[in-house]
């Protein structure tokens, strides 16, 4: 799914996953590095990670 896809919401705080340098980086969409992986490790990494972020938010 693109950015402009029908129905597609966005968030000031989507994960984004990017590839460079042989590695995974995930940030979120406000800007914050969260983790970076190496291609065999598992996506599953970044849930925890962003999710501890956004749920960090929410005590604010």
């Amino acid at each position: 799914m693109t950015d402009d896809s029908p129905g597609r919401v966005q968030s000031a705080h989507d994960l984004v996953i990017s590839y460079g340098d042989a590695e995974f980086h995930a940030a979120c969409r406000c800007g914050r590095p969260l983790l970076t992986i190496r291609p065999n490790e598992s996506f599953d990494l970044f849930g925890p990670v962003w999710e501890a972020h956004v749920m960090s938010l929410v005590d604010q």
